[in-house]
């Protein structure tokens, strides 16, 4: 008898996931190329804008279903 199972589609529908990137990208940098001349901020700074980019990045990431997973890796390893 099998206690735990592993579970192959976990993760968030994709339309809650679409929902999150539209809600929370404007809130993120409003203008990248402003941002992008900026000099870099310190490590866990509220205005690096990078590091709060690539950490939505990684939670998304990690909340996808496999099948989202492979449609977005062209995605992923662009950033």
């Amino acid at each position: 008898m099998t206690l735990l199972r592993s579970l192959e589609n976990r993760g968030y529908p994709g339309d809650y996931l679409l929902a999150r990137v539209r809600g929370r990208r404007g809130r993120l940098v409003a203008d990248w190329r402003a941002a992008a001349a900026l000099p870099s901020s310190p490590e866990g700074h509220p205005g690096d804008a990078w590091g709060l980019f690539q950490r939505e990045l990684c939670w998304l990431a990690a909340q996808m279903n496999r099948s989202l997973q492979k449609a977005f890796v062209p995605v992923f390893e662009y950033l």
